[in-house]
């Protein structure tokens, strides 16, 4: 399996992990908000604000995922 984390700043994002078929969490988020997604086969992350969401995978860091309000769907992560 894996785990992704999402951190959620300075601005809040509404996020979206769908893992192995399941909804996980849909919604906005707080700045500040950090919270651990796990799946066996993949997991798929979207938001609607790439500038305040950064990923960690498997504990790596992977920074922020792009502009502050770029919008950003299902990207994948598998084992």
């Amino acid at each position: 399996g894996m785990e992704v984390a999402v951190e959620v700043g300075p601005q809040g994002a509404w996020i979206k992990a769908v893992g192995d078929g399941q909804t996980l969490q849909e919604g906005g988020l707080e700045p500040g908000t950090k919270t651990t997604f796990r799946a066996q086969q993949e997991l798929l992350i979207s938001t609607d604000n790439a500038g305040s969401t950064r990923l960690f995978y498997n504990g790596q860091d992977l920074g922020v995922l792009g502009k502050p309000g770029e919008p950003l769907s299902n990207i994948k992560f598998t084992p």
